[in-house]
């Protein structure tokens, strides 16, 4: 494969500040303030990281054709991503988030857009096959009509694909997809909710496995630990084969 692009595959979005007096009871009311929209979004602002370091970065998203479209996009342009193939919809719903300060505490609502799954066009499925790289998470994987045939093509073309699994974007299925990656990120919460009653060790030796290249578990201020299928660093885990 030529050297190429990275494609970040995932909808950014808006996440809408409030503070409030305080929290209150089921039924009750409370009194608040607008402080301020912030672009927000875990691919989104994986995509922002790497553009920093003067790689072609493209995001690959839908959203609605409307004001918090735009104030995304212009952010992301920002950091030098190229949003050049965002789908923008009119009328489409985005997920948006509202996160209400009350003293130290957030309260977060997530509200949900629109689930329904997108067709890919030939310009689409070419663009995203002559990538080098593919960051994303699985339920944007899933937004798309024959993504996972798509990635598994990209990776038999020497492509790379490197999710984020978190405990929200957990699915039952989620072998179907991580055998597909390269990379893989879970904190230690996601690699608990994801070992399914075993061990994690025996959850980051099933990942080898399935073809999972790099595990690499984020712990916060502690930094993280990386795991192959030969060590991990720092040790941990050891494997079986």
């Amino acid at each position: 494969m030529s050297e190429g692009y990275a494609v970040y595959l995932g909808k950014p979005c808006v996440d809408a500040y409030y503070e409030v007096s305080e929290w209150p009871e089921e039924g009750g009311k409370f009194l608040g303030s607008f402080v301020c929209n912030v672009p927000g979004g875990m691919v989104a602002n994986a995509a922002c990281v790497l553009a920093g370091y003067d790689y072609p970065v493209y995001l690959f998203a839908a959203m609605g054709d409307d004001e918090d479209a735009r104030f995304l996009m212009e952010d992301l342009e920002s950091y030098g991503v190229d949003v050049s193939m965002t789908r923008l919809i009119p009328g489409r719903k985005d997920t948006k988030c509202f996160i209400f300060r009350s003293g130290a505490e957030r309260t977060i609502l997530v509200a949900e857009g629109d689930k329904d799954v997108l067709p890919l066009t030939e310009e689409e499925k070419d663009f995203l096959l002559g990538a080098e790289y593919i960051y994303t998470i699985i339920p944007d994987i899933k937004s798309y009509e024959g993504m996972a045939e798509l990635l598994e093509e990209h990776r038999r073309r020497g492509g790379k694909l490197v999710m984020d699994c978190e405990t929200t974007g957990y699915t039952e299925d989620w072998r179907e997809y991580l055998q597909l990656a390269h990379l893989v990120f879970m904190n230690t919460t996601a690699l608990e909710k994801y070992a399914e009653g075993q061990s994690t060790c025996e959850l980051e030796e099933e990942l080898m496995g399935l073809g999972t290249g790099i595990l690499v578990e984020t712990l916060g201020s502690k930094g993280s630990r990386v795991v192959t299928a030969e060590a991990s660093f720092p040790p941990g885990c050891t494997m079986s084969r």
